[in-house]
C-alpha cells in the first residue's frame, strides 16, 4: 500500500597518527548518523540517531563505541576498550552491548518484515590477542530477554535465551578449539531448552588438517 522508503543522513571526522612503518598510533574519531524520514516497513525508524565515537592513544583503545538514539533518548549501545598495542598486535579487549531493543533490532529487521517486539539483547566478551595476534581467545556471554519475533502476523511467544561460548584459534597453527557451549532457553521463568558440550571440539585446516575427533552435544528440550 505505501513505499518503503528511507532517507539518512552521516557526518563525521577522523583524526589519526601514523609510525614510519604505517602502523597507526593514535585515532581519534565521531560520525553521527541521523534517519531523515522513514516510512512503509521502515517507518519505526523516524527519529532514530546512532553516533560512532573512538579514541585509541598510547598503546590502549580507549573506547569504540556505537550509541543509538531517538531523539536525545539512549535505545542502547555497543562498545569495546582495553589495552591494545597495534605494533604488536596484541592486546585484551572488552566487548559490552547493553539493552538492544526493537527500536534497534529493527534496523536489521525490517527489510524482512521481522518486528522483534519486546526483545531486549545484553552480551559481554572477554577477546585476546597473543603470540603477534596469531592466538586469539574468546569468552562470550549473550542474554536475550523477552526473545519475541513477528512476521506476517505470526508471532513467536516470549522467552528468554542465554548463550555462553569459549573458543580459542591459533591461525599460526591452523587449528582452533571450542572449549565450551552452553544454551538455555526458559518461558514463564520454566526451562524449557538446556544444551551444552559433552567435552571440547578440536578443529585444524590447511597443512595440520585432519578428521576431527569424537563430541558430543547433549540437549534438553521439555514440552
Amino acid at each position: 500500500p505505501t513505499n518503503d522508503l528511507l532517507e539518512a543522513r552521516a557526518s563525521g571526522t577522523v583524526e589519526f597518527s601514523l609510525s614510519p612503518d604505517l602502523i597507526p598510533q593514535a585515532l581519534k574519531t565521531r560520525i553521527d548518523e541521523e534517519v531523515l524520514r522513514a516510512e512503509g516497513s521502515w517507518s519505526d525508524l523516524t527519529r532514530l540517531r546512532a553516533v560512532l565515537t573512538g579514541e585509541l592513544s598510547s598503546g590502549e583503545l580507549k573506547e569504540f563505541a556505537g550509541r543509538f538514539l531517538r531523539g536525545d533518548q539512549l535505545l542502547g549501545e555497543a562498545k569495546v576498550a582495553g589495552p591494545l598495542d597495534l605494533s604488536k598486535k596484541e592486546g585484551r579487549l572488552t566487548l559490552q552491548i547493553t539493552s538492544l531493543d526493537r527500536q534497534v533490532l529493527n534496523l536489521a529487521g525490517a527489510p524482512f518484515g521481522l518486528d522483534f517486539n519486546t526483545t531486549v539483547i545484553d552480551a559481554t566478551a572477554e577477546v585476546s590477542l597473543t603470540q603477534a595476534g596469531s592466538v586469539v581467545a574468546a569468552n562470550a556471554r549473550l542474554n536475550a530477554s523477552r526473545f519475541s519475533v513477528t512476521q506476517e502476523a505470526r508471532t513467536t511467544p516470549p522467552m528468554d535465551l542465554r548463550l555462553a561460548c569459549d573458543v580459542r584459534v591459533n591461525t599460526a597453527a591452523e587449528s582452533a578449539q571450542l572449549q565450551a557451549l552452553t544454551l538455555e532457553g526458559s518461558q514463564n521463568q520454566q526451562p524449557f531448552l538446556r544444551g551444552s558440550l559433552a567435552k571440547p571440539i578440536a578443529l585444524a585446516w590447511g597443512k595440520t588438517a585432519a578428521a576431527a575427533g569424537d563430541s558430543a552435544f547433549d540437549l534438553a528440550v521439555t514440552d
